[in-house]
């Protein structure tokens, strides 16, 4: 799960993909631009970012406060610390991720999101690993081979 652990991750691949190379590019600084800001607010080391930013999977309460962060500043996460499914709908246009029956990303974000929007907890940082965690197991459980969040 390590290599897509992170919600951003796909949503930079699925951006990046249809996306002409100066879009690649600007979408990309403002990812990287979220995470510096996450970075301060959170009061993570750059290594958290790097880490943060090659996919790794949140284990520190630092890493986790920085990966919700950055999904709460990408509007996936609202101030209720749940999922925002019409704004991950909106963020996930690529159609070249599939499934095991062929299915895409794109087609199946609204199940998935739909079966993850009750997920929450009072900590933010945590509510944010578990949202992406449900996101996961949900893609997992409709025929992706690893969750693509």
């Amino acid at each position: 799960m390590k290599l897509f652990y992170s919600i951003f991750l796909i949503l930079l691949a699925a951006l990046s993909l249809s996306a002409d190379s100066a879009e690649s590019n600007e979408i990309e600084a403002l990812i990287v631009e979220k995470a510096k800001i996450c970075q301060k607010e959170t009061n993570a080391s750059e290594n958290d970012v790097d880490e943060m930013l090659d996919g790794a999977e949140p284990t520190t309460q630092t890493s986790k406060c920085l990966h919700s962060c950055l999904v709460k500043k990408l509007g996936v996460m609202n101030a209720d610390n749940k999922l925002e499914p019409e704004n991950l709908t909106k963020m996930v246009i690529d159609d070249t991720i599939k499934s095991s029956d062929g299915k895409t990303i794109k087609s199946l974000i609204k199940p998935i999101s739909d079966a993850c929007k009750s997920v929450t907890d009072p900590d933010e940082c945590e509510a944010g690993v578990k949202i992406v965690d449900c996101l996961n197991a949900e893609a997992v459980k409709l025929g992706f081979k690893t969750g693509p969040f």
